[in-house]
């Protein structure tokens, strides 16, 4: 009971010195580039509902080798002819208010003669620890085909999850959402004119932002311990991915591998109270695959060009109603089945369903849990966004009403 008080007074003061700063803060025009990168980034953990919407392409992915290998231009030519075809983009909703975060994942692929894109609507609600989940474009495969269109519903409340991890997720996001510009130097931000696009989205500023991936990984291991921390129950054991020296090993190898011309540069849009309004990302990844599972004392120096993969692909996000998003297409009563029962209807999903029936005679060998057979694996993904949705909206709403 203390400790909810103290957090309750926590976030009390918080909101009061979050106003008083809110009336000293300069425009964002008038802000450095790196403070204004910082603070919009920290904007979200702000700013009341809003919608996003981002896709993502790949523009280049070709291999280098010594010989010009006849196959390796065979195989350079057909992956980039499905790379260019290939579609990736996510809409979505994160309703602070109603504790509420959605996500629409989309796949395709285009050409003049096809045109084939799925469509997975997530839905989690915090307040009733419920993940909803639409699988239509797997009807008959993995649910029944009487219910499509409509989401399975599964339940979240016996996840694993330690009852602060909510306020720790919150802290190590706003840590990580400015921690990668503190070492770079002011030459990486760059302001940039506004388009009539960003103009459409209300944006007073843009700048863009030059990001070396070796500098990102420098915070590579520091990130897996506290992403750790995060989830490790109290007075256990921190639950850490990799041994230490299995994360520096694995920093190393990446290190080694990418080349000086990898780079990420953001072009990152902000309205006058200094909200990202839009993103968009370039990147190039140049990677020497010689050196792949090699020590610098085994890499034979050679005039031969090393092999070389490099890439790039463009990633773009928009965010727009914020302060007045709504989720798209919500779940309803008449809309919704329950998960497991779902499954049971489908050729693979009963095939699950009966694992798991199995799964609970076998109880008594702790192999499967009553539990566990309620929550599909999909779940286990949700348990970040519950954190996050849980920690992000306490703030928001006191601020929503303050307004």
């Amino acid at each position: 009971m203390k400790s909810a008080q103290a957090s309750f007074k926590a976030t009390l003061l918080f909101g009061v010195c979050a106003s008083l700063l809110a009336c000293s803060t300069p425009e964002i025009q008038k802000m450095s580039a790196m403070d204004a990168v910082k603070f919009g980034n920290t904007q979200f953990f702000e700013m009341p509902n809003y919608r996003f919407d981002m896709n993502a392409k790949l523009l280049d992915l070709r291999v280098t080798d010594k010989g010009n290998n006849p196959k390796t231009a065979s195989f350079n030519k057909y992956m980039n002819y499905f790379g260019k075809h290939l579609t990736f983009g996510s809409s979505g909703v994160i309703d602070t208010e109603n504790q509420q975060f959605q996500m629409i994942p989309s796949y395709g692929f285009q050409s003049k003669n096809a045109n084939v894109s799925i469509r997975f609507p997530i839905v989690y609600d915090h307040k009733q620890k419920l993940l909803f989940a639409d699988l239509s474009a797997l009807s008959g495969l993995l649910t029944d085909v009487e219910n499509e269109g409509k989401y399975s519903k599964f339940s979240t409340a016996n996840l694993p999850i330690p009852a602060d991890a909510d306020v720790k997720l919150v802290q190590l996001m706003r840590k990580y959402a400015t921690v990668f510009y503190d070492d770079l130097k002011p030459e990486a931000f760059i302001d940039l004119p506004l388009t009539d696009a960003d103009r459409a989205q209300k944006a007073v500023r843009k700048i863009q932002v030059t990001l070396k991936p070796q500098e990102a990984l420098e915070k590579f291991p520091m990130m897996l311990q506290d992403i750790a921390g995060v989830f490790t129950q109290e007075g256990q054991k921190p639950l850490t991915p990799l041994p230490d020296t299995a994360i520096a090993e694995m920093k190393s190898e990446l290190s080694k591998m990418l080349g000086e011309n990898s780079k990420d540069i953001y072009s990152i849009a902000f309205n006058r109270a200094g909200q990202i309004v839009s993103m968009n990302a370039n990147s190039t990844y140049e990677m020497d695959l010689s050196k792949i599972g090699k020590n610098d004392a085994s890499i034979e120096e050679t005039d031969a060009p090393a092999p070389m993969m490099n890439m790039r692909f463009n990633v773009n996000m928009t965010v727009s109603d914020i302060g007045k998003a709504k989720l798209i297409d919500p779940p309803t009563t008449e809309n919704t089945v329950d998960g497991k029962e779902n499954f049971k209807g489908g050729l693979f999903g009963s095939l699950l369903g009966e694992k798991n029936d199995e799964g609970d005679e076998g109880l008594a060998s702790n192999e499967v849990t009553a539990d566990a057979t309620e929550v599909d694996a999909a779940t286990a993904v949700s348990a970040a966004a519950e954190d996050a949705t849980k920690a992000v909206s306490k703030p928001v709403h006191k601020k929503a009403r303050r307004k």
